[in-house]
């Protein structure tokens, strides 16, 4: 090799070797960085009950009936004093202070997790990051419902066939679903659902803003009635009558677009047997509030 061709090789060599340093120190710093970050980030001490703050979130973490065989493990996650809306599925997560914080659901059942946790469940898959729920007060969501029972009233309709209504309509163990009403948009104006002498006349609409109910439905009735979802139904919440708000009622949806929550309504007469609706209610989108 000639003393120009070893000189131009020994250069590019130097290149490369500085090049590789300059790598390897970039991730060094890099993970320092991850590792400075992770000793910054406040941490959850979920050995002891206690109640964590950071900016506008709070966790409060609590153990119950210690000792016993029924002992149950209980998180409460609210941001600005107010507890987050409870999501579409398990695993799902809010990005916080303390890292991922998880809803691992409200079984009726005394022992075991409850509520929001620092781990996901283990035997379900892991769930979709939420909205900053300093984010939602800006955002107005879109929904369409259909209406539902679990038998024909005597008005023209057909038998439900569509696979990801009859999921959602599984925690009531419907054998049949009749569709009294197709899919239409919810809006602020009230829409009538049934209306007889019978049941009363029922209606519901897009419950008005509300800090604590980023998205909910409203619903009021001139007879006797009860509103549950199919998740209240696995949780202490079935349990508690409805604290109503003159005639009304609230259900609150999840605020995630793409979820499909089924209610159960029951209209109940002076005399005779309830009237059963099921709405199958669909968040379509969301848009900012003008």
């Amino acid at each position: 090799m000639s003393h120009h061709h070893r000189t131009r090789h020994l250069v590019r060599a130097g290149r490369i070797g500085l090049g590789l340093v300059e790598g390897i120190l970039l991730l060094a710093i890099g993970a320092s960085g991850c590792h400075r970050q992770d000793a910054a980030r406040p941490q959850l001490d979920v050995t002891k009950d206690g109640t964590h703050q950071s900016g506008p979130w709070t966790y409060e973490y609590a153990t119950r009936l210690k000792g016993t065989r029924s002992e149950g493990y209980y998180g409460k996650l609210s941001y600005e004093g107010r507890e987050v809306p409870e999501p579409a599925n398990l695993n799902d997560y809010y990005e916080t202070p303390w890292g991922r914080i998880y809803w691992v659901g409200q079984s009726v059942m005394l022992f075991g997790v409850h509520g929001w946790m620092p781990n996901p469940v283990a035997r379900e898959p892991e769930g979709q990051a939420l909205t900053d729920p300093g984010k939602l007060a800006g955002q107005a969501f879109s929904v369409r419902v259909k209406v539902l029972t679990p038998e024909e009233l005597g008005t023209p309709d057909r038998i439900e066939t569509d696979p990801k209504v009859l999921e959602a309509l599984k925690s009531f163990d419907l054998k049949e679903a009749h569709v009294q009403g197709d899919w239409f948009d919810v809006s602020e104006n009230w829409v009538t659902l049934h209306d007889t002498k019978r049941w009363g006349h029922f209606e519901m609409r897009m419950a008005q803003p509300d800090p604590s109910r980023p998205l909910a439905l409203e619903f009021r009735n001139t007879g006797d009635f009860t509103i549950t979802t199919s998740r209240q139904m696995n949780s202490m919440a079935a349990l508690i009558p409805p604290d109503r708000s003159g005639d009304s009622e609230f259900i609150a949806l999840p605020p995630q677009i793409n979820t499909v929550r089924a209610i159960q309504c029951k209209l109940t007469p002076v005399v005779g047997d309830a009237l059963d609706l099921f709405l199958v209610c669909q968040v379509e989108g969301s848009r900012k509030k003008k």
